[in-house]
């Protein structure tokens, strides 16, 4: 699960600074969320640029 961090904390499997955004599994995550070191980052789903194919040419 994708979280930021919103203190610096360290502890088992993971060192976090403020700021900082990572991924990390999601029963840690719930802990951190729990206490409010963390807090969960809204994944924005980005839509691919379509492409025109390119037109061949009759060179």
């Amino acid at each position: 699960m994708k979280v930021k961090a919103l203190i610096d904390c360290v502890g088992l499997g993971y060192a976090l600074k403020k700021g900082d955004e990572v991924d990390i599994k999601k029963e840690l995550a719930e802990k951190l969320i729990a206490f409010n070191y963390v807090e969960k980052c809204e994944e924005v789903k980005q839509e691919g640029k379509k492409r025109k194919p390119k037109e061949k040419s009759d060179d």
